[in-house]
Formats: structure tokens, C-alpha cells, sequence
């Protein structure tokens, strides 16, 4: 517990272009993600190069979408980010953290899994 008086940040998280798309895009089992960033219950992390991924992957040909819908897409997400600076890359790249929500909904608990 933190001193009397001190809000507790929301969690800060890196979410991986697949999950984002899915949350940006479509209405699966992760749309909640887009709703916990935007209520500040979760903060997302992104890079120049996790944003430049994202911007690349929103004009792949599968996701037919104009210049402006990418950008409406773009304006989802980007607001809500603290932007970071990669300086070094994890030792371990095929174990990484993610959130998952609980079986109950909120509030979210850190797993890790083999990516």
C-alpha cells in the first residue's frame, strides 16, 4: 500500500501490434483494452518504432481502410500513450509480461507466457 493519501497510478503497459489491432479494429475478446486506456485505468507505452509498426500495419491491404480512417484509428490510441524511448532490447524476447483480465472482468493480473 502506498502513503495516505498518494493515488496510485494506473498500470503502464506494452501491448503487442496484433492485440492492438484486434482492440482498435474489431469487437473480440480484447476491445476492453481500448476501453481501460481510455478510462486511464491502464497508461500504454509506445516507441517510435512500436508507433511507426502500428501505422504501417493500418495500411496493409487486409485492412481496407482511407487515409482518414487510419487516422481516426490513429486517434484511438496515440492520445492515450506515454511515449518511451527504447534504449536496450529485452534479453529474453520469447518471454515477455502481458496483462490479461481476470475471469471477473477488472482489475487485470500479470501473467508471463511464451510469446
Amino acid at each position: 500500500m502506498g502513503a495516505p493519501g498518494r493515488l496510485r497510478q494506473p498500470p503502464r503497459i506494452v501491448l503487442d501490434t496484433n492485440v492492438l489491432i484486434s482492440a482498435l479494429l474489431f469487437d473480440g475478446e480484447v476491445v476492453w483494452l481500448k476501453e481501460a486506456w481510455q478510462l486511464a485505468a491502464a497508461t500504454p507505452l509506445a516507441s517510435r518504432a512500436t508507433a511507426s509498426e502500428l501505422i504501417r500495419v493500418l495500411a496493409y491491404p487486409k485492412f481496407p481502410l482511407s487515409a482518414d480512417e487510419r487516422e481516426a484509428v490513429l486517434a484511438e490510441y496515440l492520445p492515450w500513450c506515454e511515449s518511451v524511448a527504447v534504449r536496450n532490447r529485452p534479453s529474453s524476447p520469447r518471454v515477455a509480461p502481458r496483462m490479461t483480465r481476470s475471469s471477473c472482468g477488472w482489475p487485470w493480473r500479470r501473467v508471463r507466457t511464451p510469446c
